[in-house]
C-alpha cells in the first residue's frame, strides 16, 4: 500500500478559481483511488480561490502510481 499526499494549488492568474465541483482521480499500476470530490472544510469553507494553497488529501493505493 502507498500513501501518496495530494495538495491542491490554484494559479494566481486572471480568471483563475472556481465554486464549481473538482474531483481527483488517481490511477495505479494495480487498482485506482475511485473518483474523490474535494469537497469544502470547516477550515476550507471556499477553496480553489484564486492564488490558493488550500487543499490537501492523503489516498491510499495498493500500488505505484501511474496517472492523474
Amino acid at each position: 500500500m502507498v500513501l501518496y499526499f495530494v495538495t491542491v494549488h490554484t494559479s494566481d492568474v486572471l480568471y483563475a478559481g472556481t465554486d464549481l465541483k473538482v474531483d481527483i482521480f488517481l490511477a495505479g499500476t494495480a487498482g485506482d483511488s475511485g473518483e474523490v470530490e474535494l469537497e469544502s472544510t470547516d477550515k476550507v469553507p471556499d477553496p480553489f480561490e484564486r492564488g490558493r494553497l488550500d487543499y490537501s488529501i492523503v489516498l491510499l493505493l495498493s500500488s505505484k502510481l501511474k496517472k492523474i
